[in-house]
């Protein structure tokens, strides 16, 4: 059984203070001396506009350097309507802009799995992923709703309920439905590579959902960098 003294309770709240005055959002932004809202870097204060900038310059430059990408290739970036997509999303439309320094230069395609076969209550979401990607972005759109191409007797629903039994198992199964109706996108409009908007939480969270699960053989390839 583990037990804290006062010495040590004392020097734990010391570390404490000391990283919240150190990440303290009162502190001035490092590039403009405006009020700072975020701390990158684990030390560099930055106000909103100075962060943004920041940002989609790192962006871009990974991008850039990765040389992952050909001139006029034709890309589909998965959608689904969640921060992380959305600033994906908007990151490249950045970028594929025409005043944009180091302009991308692939051509981006957009998929939307519409899952409100699953989730009723996200029906309207479809309307306002249309209205974002076709009339503000101006970039193609797919929809593709998560039972297609199931059989008439199938519903993907049911397949849910009556094959599944964790929640683990069924949002395993929409997860690896929604891989494969995304590379069918990409095979039919002749798209060679497909970006999804995965932060490094979801990626931590499903490396140890597949270790738990006895699939951590395959855990490299889920994460694996892409030489040219």
């Amino acid at each position: 059984m583990c037990q804290i003294n006062e010495e040590d309770d004392e020097a734990f709240q010391a570390l404490k203070a000391a990283a919240e005055n150190k990440t303290a959002i009162s502190r001035k932004c490092m590039s403009c001396d405006q009020d700072a809202c975020v701390v990158v870097r684990i030390a560099d204060p930055m106000c909103r506009k100075c962060f943004e900038e920041f940002f989609i310059h790192k962006f871009r430059s990974t991008l850039s350097k990765s040389n992952v990408f050909g001139r006029g290739e034709r890309v589909l970036i998965a959608y689904s309507g969640g921060p992380s997509s959305t600033a994906l999303l908007h990151l490249i439309a950045d970028g594929l802009s025409v005043n944009a320094r180091r302009r991308l230069q692939f051509q981006a395609h957009v998929a939307y799995i519409d899952e409100s076969s699953l989730y009723p209550e996200s029906i309207d979401i479809r309307d306002k992923v249309t209205d974002l990607i076709t009339n503000r972005l101006q970039h193609p759109l797919h929809i593709v709703p998560i039972d297609d191409n199931l059989d008439k007797d199938h519903d993907f629903q049911q397949i849910l309920t009556q094959r599944t039994k964790s929640l683990t198992a069924r949002e395993e199964l929409v997860r690896r439905r929604k891989l494969k109706l995304l590379f069918d996108i990409a095979i039919r409009e002749n798209c060679t590579k497909l970006i999804t908007g995965d932060n490094c939480t979801k990626l931590a969270a499903q490396i140890l959902s597949d270790m738990a699960q006895g699939k951590g053989a395959h855990v490299a390839l889920e994460c694996v960098r892409i030489h040219s």
